[in-house]
């Protein structure tokens, strides 16, 4: 790593920054050997020199930001220049512009910049103070870094472009809303509303009364302890030990009293109670195994089914209704008999029953029973797509036995689709507990892709402390989801599905917890459980069966199991449990109940982080984040609406929308209560109100971006942020987004305030690099070029152009425009320098086929680079360029070959050795001839007349073009040049001070009898003296065999002998002897 690419700075804010360019390492060496030996090897006293470096170099000691190898070389550079070690010298890596290969032109470049280059990990982009903040690098040097005096200037553009792409490393952004959402846990306790952890717990005080009562009351005069409870729209049925169904509508009001106590002296209690979700119909379990249906609003008996079951009921279902004039029951009894009757009314009104056994109990004991109930709708409709449709008039149920899982359709015929055993690892575990099923509709990615999600069906199973999940996607049947396993503290002992993404589950230590399904990715069944509240019911005395457990695999007896089938139900996302004296509901409040909560108390970051949360849950999984960006994009297009997660019509509006007005509210409200500067000499007033602005921003931006509101972002926020005078705080942020690639675009108005902003604080090329991480297609295109062309953004600019629009020539022509408007004004060296080699750069990297600035490997079209060539080569400016230069028709400032002239006068061996690439003919056809001409009447004008740009034209760049015209002639690549102009080649290579080591060979090649230009007499005549004088014994020799061939007979005698002479003074043998061959 060059020590000199190291920026130092202090830590402290009020210290001045010190830049170790300001140093040259070499001259330090140099200067201060002599004092060195003065003082002796060992001696303390360094030279002034050397004691400033080292006092800068030691400052860094304490920069966490430098790694190990920084802080080594660093050590290493001191300990040599204080004479701990000797010092070795390096050679300088010099950029071999006389590479003819395309590929080994862009290497080299890129190669010394690389040795220029900070490695990965040094502090390019941002530095971290020792109070925590950071500080940008960049603002401290303008255009990143003036080019080093020992570098190519096309090697230091390449260096500037190369740290343009490499300070992108940009650490986790961690705003304030990001902690909170971390922090958050769930609150098990209750306020006095029965409010907490983001449940609602109420007791139906009515119904409790009333069971109070029962049970208080004798037993010949009560109707009974309760036994089992099921929850319709219309009303409420609670099963009772002496064989009664009390009926109560959501008033909490006695409607009916179904049964007799006279019938359950031989029927026995309630033991398990459904009701229709279709219909105003009730059906009873007793412990004699009668069935009885009701008529709930009537109050008569509507069937009865005497020998269904020769055991007690354990667990009774409505299933599906498929038949608008019938009813389908599933009944599991306490010996594993399941049955499914079929009730269907006839013309009489009199209900005909078909049974079926779907399992005679031979298996064992069916511990639960689940059945799916019905779709619950999408979206506000009412109707089901065709396949939920099929599904759910199969009838689906699942049960369980000791051993596994099965899920059954019983419609139209009966049939096992799908079985699931026990997990393997408890297979063996006697203590496991029993299986509880839960049948229900969630919210799962869709397997068709594209971050849709769809409603499902998902079984949930519960076997000792393991909760799990298996869904069906519609397609290929069912699938154990990926992430929906969770432990639990406890032995799970009943659980329920409460909504499409919430599962309650009941531990045996009475603990009840509330889960939420987390969409943990964008494929189907890929979902994570979180623990959303917990609540304590201990102290609550529910209502249970006892399950009789025979012995296990071993022999040995086990332990009987409680049961809460029946008083564990779910109505309306509500979920009831049945106390002996008490009903009690507990619900997730809904989101706008919650966040109502928290803003009422002041919590405005937790209600933010609970509708992120919220989002993520429900509304994120209708519609991918990339609608939003579809939608800004198609704003800049010209499109009248704007498309956005709140306002797409596959999600849901409501939701979308609400969790956009909080952060509306809280950012009028953060306003309005900010902290107000107090004029002069109130430094940290000041401080306080730039902080509350920055932490603002952090929220609104982390909010906007992760509910897909690019739209609210650009518009309303930061609308709110300029109409305060605090754009800079939210235009601070924006660029950690823009560079993760999460911030894709920017509308032109806010654009043109980064670009103003970074501008102002001298890190415009910040600006720079973000654009290079965003989309430009939908950028409005005018807008952008004028903004990045007036604040000379060009890598920008060349983004734009050629990823936007596919045109290279445009950005070409752009950058040197800007450099001869540096030119023009004398006084703009720098400037000149850095777009010339930049454009210069872009040239090179176009002709070699990689992408500017990132090098990445590409292939324009033959078309394209003829294009650009033309370009380069046209006579004069363009229409487009004299109107954006102000240039008249008659102003000849720039001469002809404008765009040419001014590569040359910024570095003619740089210029010359890209455009060998256009020489060669392979890249651009046809092309060769005309970049000759075009050369040749610059440089020979220059000769000729020493007028205009080319008077004081350097007699080394002179050279130089000499040298490649030289070089492209030996390849065959130019075989029809001006006669002028091959005389001045011929001339300069004879003279010997050419410098180029293969001289000779290059006058060989050009000076052979194949050469395709006439040696005129005269011109033969005066370059032998010259290659003579030079020691060019074998051009020399070409020179003569070329006047032995076109000389008079009387002339020839000579020529002949001057050759013989060549071969004599040639320094090698073996072509001396060659000379008696010539003779």
């Amino acid at each position: 790593m060059d020590v000199d690419d190291l920026l130092v700075s202090d830590s402290d804010s009020d210290s001045e920054e010190i830049n170790l360019d300001d140093f040259d390492l070499e001259e330090i060496l140099r200067n201060e050997s002599s004092d060195d030996e003065a003082r002796g090897p060992r001696s303390s006293s360094p030279g002034p020199r050397k004691q400033i470096l080292a006092e800068t170099l030691s400052g860094r000691a304490n920069k966490p930001d430098l790694d190990d190898s920084t802080d080594e070389s660093l050590a290493t550079l001191l300990r040599e220049i204080m004479g701990e070690e000797g010092i070795e010298e390096e050679e300088d890596e010099v950029l071999d512009f006389e590479a003819t290969d395309a590929e080994h032109l862009v290497n080299d470049i890129l190669a010394e910049a690389e040795a220029r280059t900070p490695e990965e990990g040094s502090p390019i982009g941002s530095e971290e103070r020792s109070d925590g903040t950071r500080i940008n690098v960049v603002s401290m040097v303008p255009e990143l870094e003036q080019a080093k005096p020992n570098s190519s200037g096309l090697a230091c553009a390449a260096r500037r472009e190369q740290r343009l792409l490499k300070m992108v490393g940009v650490s986790e952004i961690l705003t304030p809303l990001q902690e909170r959402r971390r922090s958050r846990a769930p609150v098990s306790s209750f306020d006095e509303l029965g409010r907490g952890g983001g449940l609602l717990l109420e007791r139906l005080k009515s119904i409790s009364h009333q069971l109070g009562k029962n049970a208080t009351v004798a037993f010949q005069y009560s109707p009974g302890l309760p036994t089992a409870v099921a929850i319709h729209s219309k009303f409420i049925a609670i099963g009772t030990d002496r064989g009664l169904a009390l009926v109560f509508d959501h008033f909490q009001e006695v409607r009916q009293i179904l049964g007799s106590t006279t019938e359950s002296e031989s029927d026995g209690p309630i033991s398990s109670i459904d009701v229709s979700p279709s219909s105003e119909m009730l059906v009873s379990g007793l412990m004699s195994g009668r069935i009885v249906l009701w008529d709930v609003m009537k109050g008569v008996v509507l069937r009865v089914l005497d020998d269904a079951h020769p055991a007690p009921i354990a667990v009774i279902r409505f299933a599906h209704d498929v038949d608008p004039n019938g009813s389908t029951v599933i009944s599991v009894d306490t010996q594993g008999c399941v049955n499914k009757s079929t009730l269907t009314k006839s013309l009489w009104k009199a209900y005909t029953v078909v049974t079926e056994c779907l399992l005679d109990g031979a298996a064992g004991p069916v511990p639960s029973m689940s059945v799916l109930p019905p779709w619950p709708g999408d979206r506000g409709s009412s109707a089901a797509p065709a396949e939920v449709s099929f599904q759910s008039s199969a009838g689906l149920l699942a049960i369980s036995s000791e051993r596994s899982a099965f899920i059954v359709s019983s419609a139209p015929t009966v049939r096992v689709d799908f079985k699931w055993p026990r997990a393997r690892r408890a297979a063996t575990n006697s203590d496991l507990g029993l299986p509880v099923l839960s049948f229900g509709w969630a919210r799962m990615r869709s397997s068709a892709g594209g971050g849709s999600s769809a409603m499902v069906p998902v079984l949930a199973r519960g076997w000792g402390t393991t909760i799990e999940l298996l869904a069906s996607d519609l397609a290929s049947g069912y699938r154990s989801v990926l992430g929906g396993e969770r432990e639990m503290p406890s032995t799970i002992a009943a659980l329920e599905w409460v909504g499409p993404q919430v599962i309650g589950v009941l531990e045996s230590n009475g603990q009840l917890r509330f889960l939420r399904l987390d969409q943990g990715g964008q494929v189907f069944g890929q979902v994570s459980l979180v623990v959303v509240s917990t609540l304590d019911l201990s102290g609550f005395d529910l209502v249970s069966s006892t399950y009789v457990r025979g012995p296990d695999t071993r022999g040995e007896s086990q332990n009987d199991s409680k049961l809460f089938l029946n008083s564990f139900r779910v109505n309306d996302e509500k979920l009831y449990i049945l106390g002996k004296s008490s009903l009690q509901t507990a619900r997730v409040l809904s989101f706008g109940e919650r966040a109502a909560d928290l803003i009422g108390d002041g919590e405005w970051l937790d209600a933010l982080a609970l509708a992120l949360d919220h989002f993520a849950a429900s509304v994120k999984p209708l519609a991918p984040l990339e609608a939003t960006l579809e939608g800004l994009a198609g704003q800049a297009a010209g499109e009248a609406g704007m498309t956005d997660v709140a306002r797409d019509p596959a999600c849901n509006q409501a939701a979308g929308q609400e969790v956009a007005d909080i952060l509306i509210r809280y950012l009028d409200l953060a306003i309005e209560h900010a902290p107000v500067n107090a004029g002069t000499g109130t430094a940290s007033r000041s401080d306080l109100r730039t902080s509350h602005f920055k932490m603002m921003a952090g929220v609104c931006i982390e909010y906007c971006v992760e509910i897909g509101r690019l739209d609210l972002l650009f518009g309303d926020v930061f609308s709110s942020f300029v109409a305060v005078n605090e754009a800079r705080a939210f235009l601070d942020l924006l660029e950690p987004y823009i560079l993760r690639e999460v911030i894709r675009y920017l509308p032109p108005e806010v654009m043109a305030a980064l670009i103003e902003h970074y501008q102002e604080k001298g890190a415009l090329p910040c600006v720079e690099r973000c654009l290079l991480h965003m989309e430009v297609k939908g950028l409005d295109f005018n807008s952008a070029v004028t903004i990045l062309r007036k604040h000379k953004l060009y890598s920008a600019l060349v983004h734009v152009y050629t990823i936007g629009l596919g045109d290279f020539s445009a950005p070409l022509e752009l950058m040197l425009e800007g450099a001869m408007e540096a030119q023009r004004s004398g006084q703009r060296k720098g400037e000149l320098e850095t777009v010339g080699y930049k454009a210069l750069l872009y040239l090179t990297y176009c002709l070699t086929g990689k992408r500017f600035p990132s090098g990445e490997p590409t292939k324009l079209s033959p078309a394209v680079l003829k294009e650009m060539t033309a370009l380069l080569l046209a006579e004069a400016l363009s229409p487009g360029s004299r109107k954006r230069l102000k240039i008249d028709a008659d102003d000849a400032f720039h001469g002809t070959y404008p765009y040419l002239r001014v590569l040359l006068k910024l570095d003619c061996p740089a210029t010359l050795e890209v455009l060998s690439l256009v020489l060669d003919g392979k890249l651009v056809v046809d092309s060769s001839r005309v970049l000759v001409q075009a050369l040749s009447s610059l440089f020979m004008a220059s000769c000729a007349s020493g007028d205009g740009d080319f008077q004081d034209w350097p007699e080394e760049s002179m050279a130089e073009f000499k040298e490649v015209v030289a070089r492209h002639m030996a390849r065959g690549n130019l075989r029809q040049l001006p006669p002028p102009l091959t005389k001045e080649v011929l001339e300069h290579l004879a003279t010997g001070r050419a410098g180029i080591k293969d001289a000779q060979g290059l006058l060989e090649t050009l000076l052979g009898p194949h050469q395709p230009w006439g040696l005129e007499p005269a011109l033969v005549a005066g370059l032998v003296p010259k290659v003579t004088e030079a020691g060019y014994s074998r051009a020399a020799l070409a020179l003569h065999r070329h006047a032995l061939r076109n000389s008079p007979p009387e002339a020839r005698a000579a020529s002949f002998e001057a050759a013989i002479q060549c071969f004599l003074v040639d320094s090698e043998p073996s072509f001396q002897r060659r000379g008696f061959d010539f003779a």
